[in-house]
Order: C-alpha cells, then sequence, then structure tokens
C-alpha cells in the first residue's frame, strides 16, 4: 500500500519539523531562530534514507516480507521521535523557553484552580446519551458478527469508547491549570478554551473508533476482501485524524505555556 509504505513514514518524519515551524511563529519577534536549517537539512536527510531503503526493500524483497512490511513502523517512529527530542525541541526552548515550561520564570506564590470541573463538563449529557447509545448498538452488531464467524477479538474495538470516550474526557478535565498570581481573566479563558477542544475531540474518537471497527466487523460478513481494504484505509485516515488532533492539542498547551511565562515575568 503506497500510504503505509510511503506517505505515512514521510508524514512521520516531517512532522516534527512541521510542528516546530508552526509554534516558532509565534515566538517573540525577538527570539533567536537559529536551529531551523539544522532541522530541515536532517530531516531532508532523514526523508532520503527511508526512500532508499524502502526502493531497495521493494526490489528485492517479497511484499510479505517481515522486515519489507516492519521497515515503514520501525523507521517512521525512530526517525521522528530522534528528529524531535534531540532537534526540534532543543531549537523550541532556545527560542522561546516559555513555550513548554510554565514554571520556568518560577514565583513566589504558586495558584491554581481548583474548581471539580468533572462535574462542568463541555460534552453536554444528551450528547453522552446519543454516545452510550451508539456504542450498545455497535455491541449488539459486533456480537451478531462474531456469531457468525467473524474474529471474536475484533470486540476489543469497543474499548475506544471506554477509554477514549468517558474515561479519556474526564481524565482531561481534572489536569491541574497553574495561574498567575493574579488570576489573568485571559490565562482561564484559554483553560477553558483547551478543555472545550480535548473533552469534544475524546468524545468524538471515542465514538468514531467504535463505529470504524462495528462498521469492519459487519462489512466482513458480506465482503471479507473488501473489509480489508476498508478497514486499511479507514484506518490510515482515523491515525492521520488523530495526530493532527494531538497536534492541535499541543499548540493550545504551548500557547497557554507562553502566555503564563509572560504573565510571570511581567
Amino acid at each position: 500500500m503506497i500510504w503505509f509504505h510511503r506517505l505515512f513514514p514521510a508524514c512521520m518524519v516531517l512532522w516534527p519539523a512541521l510542528f516546530a515551524a508552526l509554534l516558532s511563529r509565534r515566538a517573540p519577534r525577538e527570539a533567536p531562530s537559529r536551529g531551523a536549517a539544522r532541522l530541515w537539512v536532517l530531516t531532508l536527510l532523514a526523508l532520503a534514507v527511508h526512500a532508499g531503503v524502502q526502493t531497495w526493500l521493494e526490489a528485492r524483497l517479497a511484499p510479505t516480507s517481515a522486515l519489507r512490511v516492519g521497515w515503514p513502523v520501525f523507521y517512521s517512529v525512530f526517525a521522528s521521535m530522534l528528529l524531535w527530542f534531540s532537534v526540534a525541541v532543543p531549537w523550541l526552548r532556545a527560542r522561546d523557553p516559555g513555550w513548554d515550561t510554565p514554571w520556568a520564570a518560577g514565583a513566589a506564590v504558586r495558584s491554581a484552580s481548583l474548581v471539580p470541573r468533572e462535574r462542568t463538563n463541555p460534552v453536554p449529557r444528551s450528547a453522552w446519551l446519543f454516545g452510550w447509545l451508539v456504542f450498545t448498538a455497535c455491541g449488539v452488531a459486533m456480537g451478531w458478527a462474531a456469531t457468525r464467524g467473524v474474529s471474536p477479538f475484533l470486540l476489543a474495538g469497543l474499548g475506544f469508547w471506554l477509554l477514549a470516550g468517558p474515561l479519556a474526557a474526564r481524565e482531561s478535565l481534572l489536569e491541574p491549570e497553574p495561574l498567575d498570581p493574579r488570576g489573568s481573566p485571559e490565562l482561564q479563558l484559554a483553560y477553558a478554551a483547551q478543555r472545550r477542544f480535548r473533552a469534544w475531540g475524546f468524545f468524538a474518537f471515542g465514538l468514531l473508533g467504535t463505529l470504524l471497527f462495528a462498521a469492519i466487523s459487519v462489512l466482513m460478513v458480506y465482503e471479507p476482501h473488501g473489509a480489508g481494504l476498508a478497514g486499511g484505509i479507514l484506518g490510515s485516515v482515523f491515525g492521520l485524524a488523530g495526530g493532527l488532533f494531538g497536534t492541535r492539542a499541543s499548540m493550545h498547551r504551548a500557547r497557554i505555556n507562553r502566555l503564563l511565562h509572560d504573565l510571570r515575568t511581567q
């Protein structure tokens, strides 16, 4: 599959440089910008290495070879993490010290919001009721598919709603929220926006992940070959959407950290 062998590794390798570029655009204008060229050069080098190795593997190994199948996964994760932690993070910290260190400036008094926010979930009860009804329907459909010979292991897909839905949404609301000593309204609004984004995001991903597994289970009863292709395509799209959601959430966090840093240095 062209997505799995070529596009997915390319997206993973490019992610640190693209994410760092997006965050650096919001850094103070006087911040040093050294490190960008090094990050992009190493990123292009990593892409060239993957292209060379992948071309060699495709020319010499069968499509089902373990090395040919495992290389894109191993390299994409290894290269992206290496570029992120060894180059992108040091560059971002040098350019904008407050982007991921909200306590960097130090404060004589630390204050935090202690409101029991799990009781004020931004996702309304009507939406949660709808989610549980969909979850129940998916469970019934997947159970029916299992009685028709479909692997019962697909029932594990119900965990998407249980883990990424109510549980993850609730946990995202309980994160401590350090405030500046003066209780900035702007900072409180930024935290509220982040809570809404994450709670609705986990709600949606839990529901969509469960629907995806249920749809594949039912499709396998009627069209097993088509179900495999649909699962690969939809799974890739789902994974990409998850990556975009995580990236956006990280950008929310970076903005909050920078705002908190600026408030404490005023």
